[in-house]
């Protein structure tokens, strides 16, 4: 049973090698027989179809959804772990040194790079890809590891957060400029701080 071709193999590793039961306890817990099981598992039967659902019913606080598929079906489905990212209005000065009351709220997303944080986006400078209430997610970086092209996260002098492509010109003079082309470019200096990159953008949708 080491290739684990059939599903009544794939019942045989779960059963053994994840559930690590009895085939009398499998049994028990199905209300079928243990010879019923040992057919099953050496393909002398095939499994009933309500079998998988009641496995699942009985073991899903012990066996992972991508074992499940995987017994159904044959093939692996890796899941990511979701991550819950922090999410503010505004960055908070001083950020990344954080006070819990400045976060507004919590998104939980699937395949979110741990470390995450994201800010909630006001005004239209970065559209069209990036919305007026679009949540952008980003992580913390400093100046020095921000590359031409990047969407930053950055504060003004006021403490201000903004959202704003960083480029670089032929001369060598940084801007954080937006995607907006109505939106005049700012001239990046000494009074702005870069706290973030942007991974990713998350919208909600409305129903």
């Amino acid at each position: 049973m080491e290739k684990y071709e059939t599903t009544g193999q794939r019942l045989y590793f779960i059963r053994k090698k994840i559930l690590k039961i009895p085939r009398e306890v499998l049994a028990k817990s199905l209300e079928v027989s243990s010879k019923s099981i040992e057919n099953w598992e050496n393909g002398v039967f095939p499994i009933k179809s309500t079998i998988p659902q009641k496995i699942w019913d009985k073991y899903h606080d012990r066996l992972r959804q991508e074992d499940y598929i995987w017994f159904l079906t044959g093939t692996r489905v890796e899941y990511k772990e979701a991550v819950s990212i922090p999410v503010f209005g505004h960055v908070p000065a001083g950020f990344p040194e954080i006070v819990e009351e400045e976060v507004i709220e919590y998104i939980t997303l699937p395949e979110a790079q741990k470390g995450c944080f994201a800010v909630i986006v006001h005004g239209n400078s970065m559209e069209p890809d990036i919305r007026d209430g679009d949540y952008a997610i980003f992580i913390p970086i400093e100046k020095a590891d921000v590359r031409p092209g990047d969407v930053v996260v950055a504060l003004n002098e006021f403490n201000q957060t903004m959202l704003k492509r960083y480029v670089v010109d032929r001369e060598g003079t940084a801007w954080l400029k937006s995607d907006n082309p109505i939106r005049k470019p700012i001239k990046a200096n000494e009074n702005h701080t870069i706290v973030g990159k942007v991974k990713e953008t998350w919208r909600k949708h409305k129903v």
